[in-house]
C-alpha cells in the first residue's frame, strides 16, 4: 500500500488491454502528445525510456526536412524511442512525399499529416493538391 501512496503502480494493478493504433500494437496506453518546443528528440528518448508506448514529434515542415535543415531532421529523428510518430506539415504533394520518405528512414513508424494544412490551403487559395492524384495521396 505504501508504494501506491508514493505513486508506484505495477502492471498488475490494471487489466491487460491490447491497444492497436494504425495497425501497430502498442506496448501500453501511455502516449506522449506533441508539444511545440517541448517534445524534441532528447525529451522523446527520455519519455520512451520511462515507458511510453508511443511518442509523437513536434510538427515538422516537410520542405525544411527535405532541404536538410538540422532542426527539421532532429524533429523527425526516432532512434531510441520505440514506436514513433512524425507530424509533417505541408500542402504540396512532392514535398510531403519526400518528407515522409526521409521521416521513415529516420525511424518513424507512423507519418501524421494534420488535415488542417491541406484544408486551410484550399480555403485561402493556396497551393493545395493540383490534381486528383495529389488529392488522393494527401488524404
Amino acid at each position: 500500500m505504501i508504494g501506491k501512496i508514493a505513486g508506484v503502480w505495477s502492471q498488475s494493478d490494471y487489466p491487460i488491454m491490447k491497444t492497436v493504433f494504425a495497425n501497430l500494437q502498442l506496448p501500453n496506453r501511455v502516449v506522449l502528445a506533441p508539444m511545440s518546443g517541448v517534445t524534441d528528440a532528447p525529451f522523446r528518448r527520455l519519455v520512451a525510456e520511462l515507458g511510453a508506448g508511443l511518442v509523437v514529434s513536434e510538427m515538422t515542415a516537410s520542405e525544411a526536412l527535405v532541404e536538410g535543415r538540422r532542426d527539421a531532421r532532429l524533429r523527425a529523428e526516432g532512434q531510441g524511442v520505440g514506436l514513433h510518430v512524425v507530424q509533417l506539415a505541408g500542402c504540396e504533394a512532392h514535398w510531403m512525399a519526400e518528407g515522409a520518405r526521409i521521416a521513415e528512414a529516420a525511424g518513424a513508424d507512423i507519418i501524421d499529416r494534420p488535415r488542417t494544412d491541406l484544408d486551410r490551403s484550399n480555403r485561402e487559395g493556396g497551393n493545395g493538391p493540383r490534381d486528383a492524384q495529389d488529392a488522393a495521396w494527401m488524404g
